[in-house]
């Protein structure tokens, strides 16, 4: 059976996350020092993206932890089963 991702790649997901994260905090630290309203809403924005890319890379390490189940969709009004 094969993976969907190469095993050089699964091990490095994790390392990138932690790098991404701490790019986020470091943002953060500095939009919390910013009086210019506008580069704090930028620097919050990207700290989100580098958040967003991290959660994204553990997701690749774990696809099917990261899928919800199908759902069956709601009954329609009127109708029975």
């Amino acid at each position: 059976m094969a993976l969907a991702y190469p095993v050089a790649q699964l091990m490095g997901e994790s390392d990138k996350a932690k790098r991404w994260r701490a790019r986020a905090e470091r943002l953060r630290s500095i939009a919390d020092g910013a009086d210019d309203p506008v580069a704090k809403r930028s620097l919050l924005r990207l700290a989100r993206d580098w958040e967003h890319m991290a959660e994204r890379s553990e997701q690749a390490k774990h696809p099917s932890a990261s899928r919800t189940p199908p759902r069956d969709p709601p009954p329609r009004p009127g109708k029975k089963g």
